[in-house]
């Protein structure tokens, strides 16, 4: 007997390796037929392309031919890329464990001294990566670490949406959320001949090193260097638009946009330009607004007041950054034209304002800014020398901390500790909100700057009471009525309210764009409990979230226009609405659209939203964070709320 179960037990090694050798087989043959796909994908975009510049009438004619040329250079471009990306399947993993094939690129890939802006994808034929971060070898210069090995980093977020990818590669569950966004500032400048790269890490812990170009600065420099880049940066454009109208629809690939070529700003000029032009304006009243350009609430008040101030026949003088170009900018707005300056910094600002009338100077927020430690001071600056009214307006608490959500290292809302020395040890490895654009900041400093930008203005208004307590926690010495509590107006939504069927199934709703500080981990978690449990419940987002979710529990509808809101919430029949951002929100549009049309709305016990569902019939205030409580509680909101209701 013990023979043969030895030999029963060699048996079950032998097929365990059997088993272990065709698990091998089949990977790789998962990894060649992706290889095939993008590949054939590719090569067909071209051969169609090609065809179309053979058979154009350009082509045939005899004259010289400059848009057949140029149109003929990117498709090359496109070949070389995609040979390129051929030979470098395989090599790149640093692990033997790791996935022998990784598919990525870098789309956008910029620098400007120590600030890093970088977008692209990155998947293996079974997988999506739960880390990437860029890292630069060799140390920083100026620090004595050069040339030893030790690395400087950023990390990137994921998930980010890319119908493109999931276009080229249709049998990957979740291809359509293997985009990465990187935004951040190293601790110092990388010097020339540094090797730049992506480290990528695996759901089974094994890591992949991904180079990039080398050169005096990433992306190099030089005529020819940039003509190639803008010839790269113009196919992959025009290749992720054809794959977004072919994947999501030719409505959605024009909403994108009209979206980017609102924001899109090109510069006329410089500084000197920016200071002529402000000489010809001589004897207006100028408002000087400090913002950034990434949408949201905040930019909307910010042109709410612009229209204003436009209106009393005035001038505007907005300052922001455009990340995507990693450029300061400044855009000059009067009642018939507007035009736009690249600027070395706020500095120059000043300098274009002198001997001007400044009427009045505005803080909507510098979330996003890289020199935001200068900007407090400018604005006092310019507030004393023209006698000018200083307004700030705390969208986000910006001034409280680098990390503008108020998150900690650990992705959960911090309570501003009274210990400064506590927020310094967490920003040094924080990678929330805009924190990683600081490395090294001293909060003592930044509290000092920003506290006396508070004290020296005229008004400070928060949109809710919620909001304003925080704000006195880090600022004690603005007690008092220092600071306005003044919520936002929503009236653009249709006066009607929304129809709640009940139904005999819980749908849960989820409205916005949900990012990690909106509450997408949440999300996630509560689907795939929901799923590994099969439960009758199914999760509807109204909007996008970045977050990989089973489709047999969530359905995302994509971007929305805000007056067909009610219609969204009718057609997939909600039964109630989750908001599940995990930072105590300032105001939330959101909240305050879903009350006006009469919604059941639960939230987490933090901020604005709690403050105002806690005097609303319909809200549920949620304290707990695991994801099996988190639905009980909603499972017994919605038992508890009518069969039926009418608008």
């Amino acid at each position: 007997v013990a023979g043969q179960e030895a030999q029963l037990t060699k048996l079950r090694e032998q097929l365990l390796q059997a088993q272990a050798v065709v698990a091998r087989q089949e990977a790789q043959l998962r990894e060649q037929q992706l290889q095939a796909q993008v590949v054939g994908h590719e090569l067909e975009t071209v051969r169609a392309e090609l065809q179309a510049v053979l058979g154009s009438k350009s082509w045939r004619m005899t004259r010289p031919l400059r848009a057949a040329r140029q149109r003929l250079a990117l498709l090359a471009v496109g070949l070389a890329g995609i040979l390129r990306r051929q030979a470098a399947q395989g090599r790149s993993s640093v692990s033997r464990d790791a996935p022998t094939s990784v598919f990525w690129s870098v789309d956008t890939f910029r620098c400007r001294g120590a600030v890093v802006f970088a977008y692209g994808w990155v998947l293996s034929a079974t997988s999506l990566p739960v880390e990437v971060a860029l890292e630069a070898e060799g140390g920083a210069p100026g620090t004595g670490d050069e040339g030893r090995g030790s690395p400087v980093r950023l990390t990137a977020s994921l998930c980010q949406a890319r119908p493109d990818v999931a276009h080229h590669f249709p049998h990957h569950p979740h291809a359509a959320r293997s985009g990465f966004l990187l935004y951040g500032a190293l601790p110092h400048p990388v010097a020339a001949g540094q090797a730049w790269g992506l480290r990528v890490r695996w759901p089974d812990r094994q890591d992949s090193w991904l180079p990039l170009q080398t050169g005096a600065s990433p992306g190099g420099s030089g005529r020819l260097q940039r003509i190639a880049r803008q010839a790269r940066q113009l196919w992959r454009w025009a290749r992720r638009a054809w794959a977004i109208g072919r994947s999501a629809g030719w409505a959605t690939l024009i909403a994108k946009v009209k979206t980017r070529w609102r924001s899109h700003v090109a510069p006329q000029g410089g500084r000197a330009q920016l200071i002529e032009s402000l000489r010809g304006l001589a004897g207006k009243q100028l408002a000087v607004i400090v913002d950034h350009a990434l949408g949201g609430g905040a930019n909307l008040f910010r042109r709410k007041l612009a229209q204003n101030h436009l209106e009393q026949g005035g001038v505007v003088v907005l300052y922001f950054f455009d990340v995507a170009t990693l450029q300061p900018m400044v855009t000059v707005s009067c009642h018939d034209r507007q035009d736009s300056y690249a600027v070395d910094g706020f500095s120059d600002v000043l300098d274009a304002l002198e001997g001007l009338a400044v009427r009045q100077v505005v803080y909507n927020t510098a979330a996003s800014l890289p020199d935001a430690a200068d900007i407090p001071w400018g604005l006092i600056e310019l507030k004393r020398a023209f006698e000018a009214e200083l307004l700030v307006y705390l969208h986000d608490y910006f001034p409280v901390c680098p990390s503008q959500y108020l998150l900690n290292d650990r992705g959960v809302y911090c309570g501003v500790p009274d210990d400064l020395a506590e927020c310094a040890r967490c920003l040094r490895s924080n990678a929330q909100g805009f924190a990683m654009l600081y490395p090294g900041v001293d909060m003592t400093r930044w509290r000092t700057a920003w506290g006396a930008l508070l004290m020296a203005a005229d008004r400070i208004v928060t949109f809710s009471r919620a909001a304003c307590d925080i704000v006195l926690r880090a600022y004690p010495a603005l007690a008092g009525e220092r600071i306005e509590v003044v919520p936002h107006v929503v009236d653009h939504l249709p006066a009607r309210k929304v129809r709640i069927r009940k139904g005999q199934r819980l749908t849960i709703g989820v409205v916005g764009t949900i990012g990690y500080h909106k509450g997408a981990g949440v999300v996630r978690d509560l689907c795939y409990h929901i799923l590994d449990r099969g439960l009758p419940v199914r999760v509807v987002v109204i909007g996008t979230i970045d977050a990989v979710c089973p489709p047999g529990v969530l359905l995302e509808t994509g971007p929305y226009r805000h007056e067909i809101l009610p219609d969204l919430l009718e057609q997939h029949e909600v039964s109630l609405v989750l908001f599940p951002s995990i930072w105590p929100e300032t105001f939330s549009y959101v909240v305050q659209e879903l009350i006006v049309l009469g919604c059941p709305i639960a939230a987490f016990d933090l901020g604005a939203p709690a403050e105002r569902l806690a005097a609303y019939p319909k809200g549920l205030l949620l304290r707990e964070r695991e994801p099996g409580p988190i639905l009980q509680r909603l499972i017994d909101f919605w038992h508890s709320l009518p069969s039926d209701e009418n608008p």
